[in-house]
């Protein structure tokens, strides 16, 4: 079934990062060799499905978009390495997982960028913020309340990691360059808009797309 995707919209694609058991050999088949080498440096079992889920889900989904069947989807690399398709002219697509959650943000002839990040209680948070947060970022950080600070990191972290995959740069910048909660975001030339997901109370997730005149559209993949 093929999906009509406008080109004012970004779409958000949400999906289980622990399909049913009798899945698994199916959804292998569908990787290429490269990823299924990728998957095999994981020590963990559970690293390793969680990997071969959230590229499973990747091609399900971009097959709808491409009318191509999914194994017979090929990647590239664009700009700072960040992953295209071959078949899909003009459509841009970002992929993350944390936790039991995988996202797939997808728009046509427009950048885009996703993080999601299960939130952990045992992180350091202010210490890890004095080393990648700007310092507007580090004054809204000593503003929240103790309880509030360990969710308001995440927020801030997902927001700067979506903007950094969508523009490509990656480890190229310095994120303590990077301030995500101005109204627009300005990286690499550009104005991002960065618009925050609910995916659950033990996440925190973001999008972040060019411009403003683009409305978000998500949805459930069930396996």
């Amino acid at each position: 079934m093929s999906i009509r995707l406008e080109r004012d919209e970004v779409h958000l694609w949400r999906a289980s990062m622990r399909p049913p058991p009798t899945l698994a050999s199916d959804l292998a088949l569908l990787l290429s060799r490269e990823e299924h080498d990728r998957a095999s440096h994981f020590r963990r079992d559970s690293d390793r499905e969680s990997y071969v889920a959230a590229h499973a889900m990747l091609r399900l989904v971009l097959s709808r978009f491409v009318s191509a069947p999914s194994a017979s989807l090929a990647f590239g690399t664009g700009k700072h390495g960040k992953p295209t398709l071959e078949q899909g002219a003009g459509l841009s697509f970002n992929l993350t997982h944390s936790g039991e959650i995988a996202l797939l943000a997808i728009s046509d002839g427009r950048a885009v960028g996703v993080d999601v990040e299960e939130i952990r209680d045992s992180i350091d948070a202010p210490g890890i913020a004095r080393a990648v947060f700007s310092e507007p970022e580090l004054e809204l950080l000593s503003e929240a309340s103790p309880h509030e600070q360990d969710r308001f990191f995440y927020r801030t972290w997902v927001r700067k990691e979506a903007v950094l995959k969508a523009c490509a740069l990656g480890l190229t910048v310095e994120p303590r360059d990077l301030s995500v909660w101005a109204d627009a975001v300005n990286a690499e030339g550009t104005a991002w808009d960065v618009r925050e997901v609910e995916v659950g109370d033990r996440y925190a997730a973001a999008v972040a797309a060019p411009g403003k005149d683009w409305s978000l559209r998500c949805f459930e993949y069930s396996w």
